[in-house]
């Protein structure tokens, strides 16, 4: 079944990162639609990190341009997005489950 027809909500254009002499992402292009599940699947250093970085506006790109629920990621409602790194250095006692639930009671949810 082609979903293509539904909301493009992550989108790389040409997107690239160097980090010195390191080109850990070369123009990366890719489209993620509303309801598709997607994987990042590579070997260490191939760039996987680096684009999540560069979906949270950890790091900004070296060229290209990545837009994310159709705005770049600097101007994007952080309300509508989450991210749990595989190893949280906060709260390292706490499981994923445990941290979700911990800031979303400080954000006032149930």
């Amino acid at each position: 079944m082609s979903n293509s027809s539904a909301e493009v909500v992550i989108a790389a254009n040409s997107l690239s990162r160097s980090y010195k002499d390191v080109q850990a992402l070369k123009s990366l292009n890719i489209e993620v639609r509303r309801g598709e599940i997607f994987g990042f699947l590579g070997p260490n250093g191939a760039g996987k990190t680096t684009f999540v970085k560069l979906m949270l506006d950890f790091i900004a790109p070296s060229s290209g341009e990545i837009e994310i629920l159709g705005d770049s990621p600097a101007r994007l409602n952080r309300a509508r997005i989450g991210y749990l790194p595989e190893r949280v250095s906060i709260h390292p006692f706490l499981t994923g489950r445990e941290l979700m639930i911990y800031r979303g009671h400080l954000l006032g949810l149930e």
